[in-house]
């Protein structure tokens, strides 16, 4: 083939040129467009620092599954508070007032009547229960760690997605550069020969074999164009936002890393936040002391009859109240 001595960028322009003069070529205006925005934009400005750890708090701080759990993990907080207020005393205060009417006639005197008014108040502190406040204020305590744990997974789990959607882009953005180039060059070829060709000095079956490159090149451009646009769409769903026009390289996670897979397995059951939300899930209900069954239900036919005792969520529950009432005249 015949060196010719021109830039690599003015052969790409003619290339382009040439394809908008009608010369024989198969690529759609919409890659062309991509061509050129590619070569108009090459110089673009740089991104600010740390392009991932702002994609990932975008992530975190949009996502609305991490909202969620971390609504539920302040409503664990409040549940602790409902569950310690067992422990501490209760003031009731009642008040009723009624009319009633008869036929009785013999009353001394006559405007003797049944109505009544009155209002009272009710002072009752807890003073044993079977353990059962308790183990209900334990188990809202490891309720809340799971809570909490949950929080941290679902947050860690869009953390992980946000960065996965950030190195894909650029990723299949580099493969898009490549595609257009190995296009380029592969059209660059097909031109030289055909004009090979057409001066009588090329055979055409190079021709037909530089044609059929050109347009495997075309469409591998289009199947990663096509990529790029799946995973565009993914990290606006993933950070909320557009993925920016440039984003810089990020250079390969080497620090930190385990050495063996035996190390990895065992970092990641030890910091897993999942597995941790599940133990604390079967702490929450798991009997803390042989006290905890005596007065459960839940394998006898009755429950028990001691005078004194009233059955609290299958716990036996003893308890002293005082009570004032007064009448209103």
């Amino acid at each position: 083939m015949k060196k010719t001595g021109e830039p690599h960028a003015e052969c790409v322009q003619k290339i382009l040129l040439s394809t908008t003069l009608g010369i024989q070529m198969r690529l759609n205006r919409h890659i062309v467009g991509a061509i050129a925005l590619m070569l108009a934009t090459g110089g673009a400005g740089a991104q600010p620092a740390d392009p991932l750890r702002t994609s990932v708090e975008q992530a975190v701080n949009s996502n609305p599954e991490v909202t969620a759990r971390f609504n539920a993990y302040r409503a664990s907080l409040d549940a602790v508070d409902v569950a310690r207020a067992g422990f501490l005393p209760r003031l009731d205060l009642s008040a009723n007032v009624g009319r009633n009417t008869d036929r009785i006639t013999t009353r001394s005197p006559e405007t003797e009547n049944l109505n009544r008014r009155e209002a009272g108040l009710t002072l009752t502190q807890l003073l044993w229960d079977g353990m059962g406040t308790k183990n209900d204020v334990s188990r809202a305590g490891h309720d809340r760690l799971a809570r909490y744990f949950e929080l941290l997974d679902v947050t860690e789990q869009t953390a992980l997605e946000a960065a996965r959607a950030h190195f894909d882009v650029q990723r299949y953005r580099r493969l898009v550069q490549l595609a257009e180039d190995n296009y380029v060059q592969h059209r660059y070829a097909y031109l030289q020969i055909q004009s090979r060709v057409r001066a009588g000095v090329g055979r055409g079956v190079d021709l037909e074999q530089a044609a059929a490159r050109v347009a495997l090149a075309e469409s591998n451009l289009t199947t990663e164009v096509a990529n790029l646009h799946d995973v565009l769409a993914r990290y606006q769903r993933v950070v909320g936002i557009p993925a920016p026009k440039n984003l810089p390289t990020i250079s390969m996670l080497k620090s930190g890393l385990p050495a063996t897979p035996t190390e990895a397995m065992n970092t990641a059951v030890r910091q897993s936040a999942a597995i941790s939300a599940e133990r604390c899930g079967e702490s929450a209900w798991k009997p803390a002391c042989p006290a905890c069954s005596v007065g459960n239900t839940s394998d006898r036919s009755s429950p028990p009859t001691t005078p004194g005792y009233v059955m609290t969520s299958g716990m036996m529950k003893c308890s002293r109240s005082m009570s004032v009432t007064a009448t209103l005249e």
